[in-house]
């Protein structure tokens, strides 16, 4: 399932608590990841791909909101039916 960074900003870390040292990049706000399991009540363990890099680690799972569908609703469309012999 996909999610997207809350937060202004989001540590992905190597390993799922906070330490100076575990620290594998810095994600944007809307950045998009994808979930791939819990890590415990507080973590998720992500994937996603930064300027260019793919990236796995774990994230804060606070900072994660469910991303929206960015598909569009199909239009809708009316049908008529004309009298036959007559045209549009």
């Amino acid at each position: 399932m996909f999610h997207v960074v809350t937060a202004p900003s989001l540590n992905l870390r190597s390993e799922p608590r906070v330490v100076p040292t575990n620290r594998i990049a810095t994600l944007p706000q809307g950045h998009r990841v994808e979930k791939l399991a819990d890590a415990g009540p507080e973590w998720s363990k992500v994937q996603t791909t930064l300027s260019g890099a793919p990236l796995e680690g774990f994230a804060a799972s606070r900072f994660l909101g469910t991303e929206a569908s960015t598909q569009p609703a199909p239009a809708a469309t009316a049908w008529s039916r004309t009298p036959a012999g007559t045209t549009c």
